[in-house]
């Protein structure tokens, strides 16, 4: 029947109150279910003894092909034992009745047992309540929250798998890069340091032939010049290193072990003792003096050697020399000499040969020389290169040639050979030679610098490698999240449907409706 509501104006039917649906929250209600007195007060301890009795029957279930998912259940609710009750009617074995309509089969009457205390008092609607509460508050979200953050781990690692693989080429590349200052391959870098070092010698050459080529010559003679000109000769002895280079005709380098036949030139075998033959055209100079560190003259009598002892039961050692060497000592302390004894051959002309480069004293004076011509001649290319130069021209008019007659190409050629002479014996390559061979723990440290950039480079590719199996892992745990959540929400569904049914039916078929983030999952 509809109800009108009558007035001055139109009348307007509306529907009756048994009609009208009514709104209840899924939060609320079991206690909406108390204030009708719908649902037994004591309804969870009800609930709980028939579920103590639902597990025994769960356990004595029979082996029927319909049961086995239901067997399967971690939790059975109302609506499912009422699925193992129907199952079991059906059965042809737990299905029959006897004449008062009863079962005759233990297990049929077990679970019309467990269903009817369920129903008794709506006890299967608080636990359908309790049910919706803890998955639409609880579980649903928690899965959710699981699928997000297996989402946000995926995508944190491939970020990271990237940077370790961009982390890992970019140390590969300092490592080449690194290699290949240093002129090694890389496949064994300490060997191979330690082979470029007998390369040394080859930089030297190329250093020295430079030093003794014509602009070097001219570069020397017109600073020399300038300088004796502008400060008087007092000041004009410049470059003492430098010269020193260029006067030694002879290198013997302690990075090649030459036999000393290729060192010096073949010494005269008659009545020259042991003069050495320098190449030139002077009279043969005075013995070689060997500094040995203590005050021995040779004589015609045999040397003898004194051991520091009184005793002179022992005959004296005879030494033969081969030749008549002069052998001086100039002082100083014999614990220091016994630790190391240095050995310098002079020439005639006194320049010194052997191991200039390898003395680091000497090749920083070297260095000191070839940059001090290098202002110089830099000093004397921005003069050539002034607009004024023809008043700095007139001041040097009456100089020598070597430098009134200079030009601004001439200079430049001249700084030309002293910067290549820099870059050839001044060179990162050559300075970390020198190093790796004079000094074992610079090998250690540099060798422990260069290999660490490929440990560096293999722990960053070893660390992508983990990502990639870490992402696997998690693509697993997000499927397995991803069904779990769509089973809860898909059974959150289906039992809100079926309480909406039941009471709809407690109503006297008013139809009721569940409202709330239930509508939302």
């Amino acid at each position: 029947t509809m109800a009108r509501v009558t007035g001055s104006g139109n009348s307007q039917p509306i529907p009756a109150e048994q009609e009208l649906p009514l709104d209840v929250n899924y939060a609320k209600l079991a206690e909406w279910l108390l204030q009708r007195k719908k649902l037994n007060p004591k309804w969870r301890l009800v609930l709980a003894e028939v579920k103590g009795k639902l597990q025994t029957a769960l356990q004595n279930l029979p082996q029927e092909k319909e049961l086995e998912q239901l067997r399967q259940a971690t939790e059975l609710d109302y609506f499912h034992a009422v699925q193992v009750r129907d199952i079991l009617r059906s059965s042809t074995d737990h299905g029959q009745k006897n004449f008062f309509g009863w079962y005759t089969s233990g297990f049929t009457k077990d679970w019309e047992d467990i269903i009817k205390s369920l129903e008794k008092d709506n006890v299967f609607l608080g636990e359908a309540s309790a049910t919706l509460v803890q998955n639409v508050n609880y579980d649903i979200p928690f899965l959710k929250k699981s699928v997000s953050k297996y989402q946000s781990q995926i995508t944190e690692s491939h970020r990271k798998d990237r940077d370790f693989v961009n982390a890992a080429a970019d140390y590969k590349a300092k490592f080449r890069k690194a290699c290949k200052d240093l002129g090694v391959e890389g496949s064994d870098v300490r060997s191979e340091l330690q082979a470029r070092c007998r390369e040394l010698p080859t930089f030297y050459r190329q250093g020295i032939e430079l030093c003794n080529s014509k602009a070097m010559s001219d570069a020397i003679e017109y600073y020399t010049e300038f300088i004796r000109y502008t400060l008087g000769d007092k000041h004009a002895k410049t470059l003492p290193t430098l010269l020193k280079l260029r006067a030694t005709e002879e290198w013997v380098f302690s990075h090649e072990q030459a036999p000393a036949a290729n060192s010096t030139k073949d010494a005269t075998s008659s009545g020259g003792g042991g003069g050495i033959d320098w190449g030139d055209d002077e009279p043969a100079a005075a013995p070689v003096a060997i500094d040995w560190g203590m005050e021995i003259t040779t004589s015609d009598a045999p040397a003898a050697i004194d051991w520091g002892d009184d005793t002179a039961a022992a005959a004296p050692v005879e030494i033969d020399w081969g030749g008549d060497f002069e052998i001086s000592c100039e002082g100083g302390d014999a614990k220091e000499e016994e630790a190391e004894v240095e050995f310098e051959i002079t020439s005639s002309g006194g320049a010194s040969g052997g191991n200039l480069f390898d003395d680091a004293a000497q090749r920083n004076q070297l260095f000191d020389d070839l940059l001090e011509l290098q202002t110089f001649l830099e000093g004397r290319a921005q003069e050539f290169k002034s607009t004024d130069y023809s008043a700095i021209g007139d001041a040097f008019y009456s100089a020598p040639a070597a430098v009134s007659q200079q030009s601004q190409d001439s200079v430049e050629a001249m700084l030309d050979t002293v910067l290549q002479v820099l870059q050839v014996l001044n060179s990162s390559v050559v300075q970390q030679l020198i190093l790796i061979s004079n000094s074992p723990r610079f090998l250690d440290r540099l060798v422990a610098s260069i290999e660490s950039k490929l440990l560096s480079a293999n722990r960053m590719e070893y660390s992508a490698d983990e990502c990639r199996k870490k992402v696997v892992e998690l693509t697993k745990s997000l499927e397995a999240s991803k069904e779990d959540l769509a089973r809860a929400v898909s059974a959150t569904k289906a039992l809100k449907t079926k309480v909406e049914q039941e009471l709809t039916k407690q109503f006297k078929g008013r139809r009721v409706n569940l409202n709330g983030d239930i509508n939302t999952i």
